[in-house]
């Protein structure tokens, strides 16, 4: 994190940012060790490691990122290409499940449910679900989280969800950039909702 994005983000263990509804603070990132990963590969039966084509769109900060992961890959012997496409495409070939693996990012929403229902459940195949996910108890919690409406219980159900899409690993949460917003002191009405995007409905301008 520091590295590529200089402090400005949160290290991912799920898809629920610090600070939200849903975020866990017992969530930890688990240590590297290569060591394992080397004993996941023999299991596989790709003990010499494999390669793989990454996805991404244009940018510096991607590029950046992409090499960064490219050569932690590389010490457990894994190779790790990296391709440049641009946005239209790289959705495209994601939406229609066509990538080995790309890097996607989501501006988040102030509810939990959608910022993990449609990645990772069956009827977010062939929109958000980008890896073809499914997991009969994965859905059911997920469902039961969209009709309770105590937030705790919800949070109960996240929680399980987050263990079993660990062991799974369809998707790599990497990191949560930090909200910065600079506002003058003549705005009035503004909210800040820290899910990177801007609402302006009931904002004015004091003269």
């Amino acid at each position: 994190m520091n590295v590529v994005l200089q402090g400005a983000a949160y290290p991912a263990y799920a898809p629920f940012p610090n600070g939200t509804a849903a975020y866990d603070p017992a969530w930890r990132l688990p240590p590297r060790n290569i060591a394992l990963a080397k004993e996941k590969l023999q299991a596989a039966g790709q003990p010499n490691g494999f390669t793989f084509t990454l996805l991404i769109m244009p940018g510096q900060q991607r590029q950046a990122l992409a090499q960064a992961v490219q050569a932690m890959a590389a010490d457990a012997g894994i190779e790790m290409k990296i391709q440049v496409l641009e946005q239209g495409v790289v959705i495209d070939q994601i939406t229609h499940l066509q990538e080995q693996a790309a890097v996607i990012e989501w501006s988040g929403r102030p509810d939990p449910d959608f910022d993990i229902y449609p990645f990772v459940t069956q009827s977010g195949i062939g929109a958000f679900n980008y890896t073809g996910y499914a997991s009969d108890r994965v859905q059911t919690l997920l469902d039961a989280a969209r009709v309770l409406q105590n937030m705790s219980q919800r949070r109960r159900a996240y929680r399980e969800v987050v263990q079993i899409l660990a062991g799974d690993v369809p998707y790599v949460w990497l990191f949560f950039p930090k909200e910065y917003k600079l506002v003058s002191t003549r705005v009035r009405g503004f909210v800040h909702v820290p899910d990177g995007m801007m609402r302006f409905r009931t904002v004015w301008l004091e003269p």
